[in-house]
């Protein structure tokens, strides 16, 4: 059982911070040498801090929601069982937390009324697998199953049983296809909704340079709170002034530099860190006749799409319990 209790809750930490991460990385991406403890020189630390997090979080979000998988199957560490089934929850995961990461990175607080649907949904189906598919079984702490299984099969197809409990081939398949269809039939949806609004303000920097990655900046136009990722207007004016090229793997980008919110000066006055304080990506200038819109539709529609057919299809598998 305590085997379950550790499995359920890294499945749910890991599997949020990696969402969390993404949007961020997004929105404000940090760039700048970084010297840990005042020990090592790091060039570009900044960032590659925060892809070994997104990297370290995907890893154990795909670890865990394997052996879950297997536990329900009331078997326990089963490794080469665990490779098998990782192309199956990876392309499901990335799928779902990328198309998510785009609500929160262009709508921001208003992506909740995508969520909900989502949420519900997803707790409607727990339960209704938890009472008509397994109706000889008492199920122990059913809300807590379904409100927190509600959560976690958001972004992943996962059934919530309380811990110790096993489920069959039947409800395992009926569960995971329902689960499957239902969530990329939502978000494929909302996503083509995200999608006309883009392109219906194809211009308009201060949404589509949200996103640091896809967007970019018209020549001769004021910056945005909105393109820094900066919400206070005394931070804003700080770093207003700050931008500039710089060159990083050989291409040139915009930078910023931290506002005094993001970024603490050392009181140590032997301290180097000062010499380093971060940078954060903004979009870069657009070329001539370019949108900020164009590279969101090479790139994140194509990308978008392609996930979500293939994460369908992946609908139709059959899974074989003991």
């Amino acid at each position: 059982m305590m085997v379950h209790v550790k499995v359920w809750e890294g499945l749910l930490e890991s599997s949020w911070q990696f969402l969390i991460q993404v949007v961020l990385f997004q929105f404000r991406t940090p760039i700048g040498h970084k010297i840990p403890f005042g020990l090592v020189y790091i060039p570009n630390g900044e960032f590659w801090f925060r892809v070994a997090g997104i990297v370290l979080s995907f890893c154990a979000f795909l670890y865990t929601v394997t052996e879950y998988h297997i536990l329900l199957d009331g078997k326990v560490s089963q490794h080469k069982r665990q490779l098998k089934l990782a192309p199956f929850f990876t392309v499901n995961f990335l799928f779902r937390s990328l198309t998510l990461s785009l609500f929160w990175v262009y709508w921001k607080v208003p992506a909740l009324i995508a969520c909900v649907p989502l949420w519900l949904s997803n707790m409607w189906l727990t339960r209704k697998t938890l009472l008509s598919d397994l109706p000889d079984r008492a199920n122990q702490h059913l809300t807590f199953c379904w409100v927190v299984g509600g959560m976690v099969s958001q972004l992943t197809p996962a059934l919530a049983l309380f811990y110790g409990q096993t489920a069959n081939k039947k409800t395992i398949n009926y569960f995971y296809r329902r689960n499957i269809r239902i969530n990329n039939f939502l978000l494929l949806s909302i996503f083509s909704l995200l999608v006309l609004h883009l392109n219906l303000n194809p211009d308009d920097g201060s949404l589509l340079n949200r996103n640091v990655l896809l967007g970019c900046h018209k020549t001769g136009d004021p910056y945005s709170m909105d393109e820094f990722g900066i919400y206070d207007i005394e931070h804003f004016q700080q770093v207003n002034s700050t931008t500039h090229q710089l060159e990083i793997f050989g291409t040139n980008w915009t930078v910023r530099e931290a506002t005094s919110s993001e970024y603490q000066t050392p009181t140590d006055k032997n301290s180097t860190e000062y010499l380093y304080r971060p940078l954060y990506f903004i979009a870069h200038d657009c070329q001539p006749g370019q949108s900020p819109v164009e590279m969101f539709n090479y790139v994140a529609v194509p990308v978008i799409y392609g996930l979500g057919i293939i994460s369908t299809l992946t609908s139709f598998c059959t899974f074989h319990m003991d």
